[in-house]
């Protein structure tokens, strides 16, 4: 049994990829839920009378971003390539000035943050849309918007 475990020999640089490539697949879900969501809003479909998987799709790729952000953010504490600790990735603008050679990346791993903490409040007030306000639910989830630029520039800036 120990020699089945032992050929297993995974790279020291192996979280840091894992967090590169969950990062990268968040920002296309993302991306897609957003692009759903607006043809959803607006008149190119027609969601009165149309099949309830329209708008569960919506739902799935949104939750699926959540999962894979988490995944992200677990990763770079697990990394010891960059030494990223629970601070760093639960504090926006933390002082990280050493971990990075150039000084704006703090700013840009700081975007990534706010944008994880629009993500869970725009995933948690849908969770509970039918038990608020429509008119809270529905300024919550525009923040989708904001979501969307500061993860995309986070992405741009900070990563790979």
């Amino acid at each position: 049994m120990d020699v089945m475990f032992a050929a297993i020999d995974l790279s020291p640089q192996f979280w840091w990829y894992v967090s590169r490539s969950t990062g990268i697949v968040s920002w296309f879900l993302l991306t897609a839920s957003v692009l759903w969501g607006v043809l959803l809003a607006g008149r190119l479909i027609k969601t009165r009378g149309a099949p309830r998987w329209l708008d569960d799709l919506h739902r799935f790729l949104g939750a699926l971003s959540v999962v894979f952000v988490l995944v992200h953010i677990a990763a770079l504490v697990a990394d010891q390539y960059v030494h990223f600790g629970v601070r760093e990735v639960l504090q926006p603008f933390a002082p990280i000035f050493d971990k990075f050679d150039k000084p704006y990346d703090s700013a840009a791993v700081a975007w990534g943050i706010i944008a994880t903490y629009l993500l869970v409040a725009v995933e948690l007030t849908s969770l509970a849309k039918q038990r608020l306000p429509r008119t809270v639910w529905y300024r919550i989830h525009l923040l989708s918007y904001l979501l969307w630029v500061l993860a995309s520039v986070h992405g741009w800036t900070v990563g790979t």
